[in-house]
C-alpha cells in the first residue's frame, strides 16, 4: 500500500514537470498575441512614456514607464527612406494611451522632439520681424507686393486655396519675389473647419494640392483662421505638426480685421503699442476691404527698421509661436475610432511628402551638377562655391533681387536687376560701381570667373584693377 503511495506521488511529480513549462509557454504565447493586435500606430521616437498623472512618481522598473516600444519593420527602401529623413526613428507605441493623453490636453502625446524641423531651430543674432498676410490673395495683394519690393523686405503669406485657385498669376510673383507662402484652408469657413478634424484636414490638403501644383513646393506653413486658441484642441495640434505642418499663430495683432473699416492710423498705431521681443511675428491681412492696411504698411515697415529690426520669410529654421490650449468655443468630440482614423491619414501624408521631397532633392542634385559643368566649362562659376572657397557667404535677397557676399566685414552687393557690382563703401575713398554679367541656372546664381576673381582683388585694393563691363560714372 505504501509503495503505491510512492508510486502515485512519483507519477504526480514527473507530469508537473513535463507539463508546466508547457503551460508557461502557452501563457507567454496569448500574452504576447494580446499585445501584437491591440491598436498601435507608427509614431516618431522610441520613448518610454510617464505615466498621465505628471504629479505622481512612476516607479523605477522598466515596466512602471509604460509600454516597452519596438522599431517597425521596414523593406530596404523603407529603411533607405527613413535614414535620409530629419526625424526620429518610427516605433510602435499603444493608440489608447495616446488618444488618453491627448484627450487630457497634452499636445504632445508625451512624446518630445517627435516633428520634422524641431532640432534645426534657429534664434537670429538680429532682432527679426515676420510681416505676415491672411486670407489672401485679393486685388490689394499687388499693391502690398509692390510696397515690399520698393523696401527690400520679405514677407509670408498664409493664402486660401479658393483666392489662390482664382489668382494664381499673384501666387507665383510672391515666389518669384522671395516670399513664403503658408496654408490657410480652402475658404476660411469656420463651421466647417472646427467642427471636426475631418473637416479641417479636407480643407487643408485640398489648398495643399492647389499650393504645391502652382509653386511646385511642399508647403508646411500652416496658419489656422481666427487662430488657434479656443480653436484648436490637442488632437488638431498633434495630427497636423505629425503630418510635417509648421503651426503658427502671430505675437503682434495689427487689428486690421477687428472690424469693418479700421483706419490706416489706428493700425499703425496699435502695431507700436505691442510689445517688442527678439522675434516678432505681425498679422496683417491683404483680403477684400483691407484697403487701409495697405496704406499702413510703409509706416510700420518705417517703425521696425527705425527699431534696428531686420525682415525675414517663417521657415523651417523658425520656430513656431502658438497660442496656449483654451476652452474650446466649439461642441465636438472625438471618438477613439476618429482618432485611429485621423493617425492614419496623417501617417499616410507625411510618408508620402518625405518621399516626394527625396525623390526632388536627388533629381535636383542631379541637374545642378550637370549645369554647374556645362557652366564651368564656359568660364562660369556658381557663386556660392565660389564665395566658399574665399571663405566668404553668400545670402540672396529676394525682393531686391541682390546676392550679398559677406567677408569678414567687407560686403559686396550683386545686383543682378541691373547687371551691377559694389563693395560696400565703408572706406575713406569710393570704391565703384562696376558692371557685371550674371547667368541663372537651375535656381543658381553664376558669374565669370575672372569678373570674381577682379572683383575679389577690388576689394583689398580699393580699386578696380581690370576692365569688366565699365565702370558705372
Amino acid at each position: 500500500m505504501r509503495g503505491r503511495s510512492i508510486a502515485k506521488v512519483v507519477i504526480i511529480l514527473m507530469a508537473a514537470v513535463l507539463v508546466f513549462p508547457w503551460l508557461t509557454s502557452a501563457k507567454e504565447q496569448v500574452s504576447a498575441k494580446k499585445k501584437e493586435t491591440m491598436g498601435q500606430v507608427l509614431v516618431g521616437k522610441t520613448i518610454h512614456h510617464p505615466p498621465i498623472d505628471s504629479g505622481r512618481e512612476a516607479a523605477q522598473s522598466p515596466a512602471a514607464e509604460g509600454p516597452t516600444l519596438v522599431e517597425a519593420p521596414r523593406s530596404d527602401e523603407q529603411s533607405r527612406l527613413q535614414a535620409e529623413k530629419p526625424r526620429s526613428v518610427e516605433s510602435v507605441i499603444d493608440t489608447q494611451l495616446l488618444y488618453k493623453r491627448l484627450a487630457a490636453g497634452d499636445r504632445t502625446g508625451g512624446m518630445e522632439d517627435v516633428h520634422i524641423g524641431t532640432a534645426a531651430y534657429a534664434e537670429p543674432e538680429q532682432p527679426t520681424v515676420y510681416l505676415t498676410f491672411d486670407d489672401g490673395p485679393s486685388r490689394w495683394t499687388p499693391d502690398v507686393l509692390d510696397i515690399l519690393r520698393e523696401e527690400h523686405v520679405p514677407a509670408t503669406f498664409f493664402v486660401l486655396g479658393q483666392a489662390a485657385e482664382a489668382r494664381a498669376d499673384i501666387v507665383h510673383r510672391m515666389v518669384e519675389e522671395g516670399h513664403a507662402i503658408g496654408n490657410h484652408t480652402y475658404n476660411h469657413k469656420y463651421e466647417e473647419l472646427y467642427t471636426s478634424f475631418a473637416g479641417f484636414w479636407e480643407q487643408v490638403e485640398r489648398t495643399d494640392r492647389i499650393l504645391t501644383r502652382l509653386t511646385g513646393q511642399s508647403i508646411r506653413l500652416l496658419r489656422a483662421p481666427g487662430g488657434t486658441y479656443t480653436n484648436f484642441d490637442a488632437f488638431y495640434f498633434y495630427y497636423l505638426e505629425r503630418a510635417g505642418y509648421m503651426v503658427h499663430d502671430w505675437t503682434v495683432d495689427s487689428g486690421d480685421s477687428k472690424r469693418i473699416g479700421v483706419p490706416a492710423e489706428e493700425i499703425v498705431r496699435n502695431v507700436k503699442q505691442a510689445k517688442l521681443t527678439h522675434e516678432v511675428n505681425v498679422l496683417l491681412h491683404d483680403s477684400a476691404g483691407h484697403e487701409a492696411t495697405v496704406k499702413a504698411l510703409p509706416a510700420i515697415i518705417r517703425y521696425y527698421k527705425e527699431q534696428g529690426y531686420r525682415f525675414a520669410v517663417l521657415s523651417e529654421r523658425v520656430k513656431p509661436v502658438s497660442f496656449r490650449i483654451g476652452s474650446l468655443k466649439w461642441s465636438r468630440q472625438m471618438s477613439e475610432a476618429e482618432h485611429l482614423a485621423a493617425l492614419e491619414l496623417t501617417r499616410q501624408l507625411d510618408s508620402m511628402r518625405h518621399q516626394t521631397l527625396v525623390a526632388q532633392a536627388e533629381a535636383a542634385t542631379a541637374r545642378y551638377a550637370v549645369a554647374a559643368e556645362q557652366q564651368r566649362l564656359q568660364g562660369w562659376i556658381p557663386l556660392r562655391e565660389w564665395a566658399a572657397s574665399m571663405g566668404a557667404s553668400v545670402y540672396w535677397d529676394g525682393p531686391a533681387k541682390t546676392a550679398r557676399l559677406q567677408a569678414g566685414s567687407e560686403q559686396l552687393e550683386l545686383r543682378t536687376a541691373s547687371g551691377t557690382a559694389a563693395w560696400d563703401n565703408n572706406r575713406e575713398h569710393k570704391r565703384p560701381e562696376v558692371q557685371v554679367a550674371y547667368r541663372f541656372e537651375q535656381d543658381h546664381l553664376y558669374v565669370k570667373r575672372q569678373d570674381a576673381e577682379r572683383l575679389w582683388a577690388m576689394k583689398d585694393t580699393g580699386t578696380f584693377a581690370y576692365q569688366i563691363g565699365g565702370l558705372i560714372e
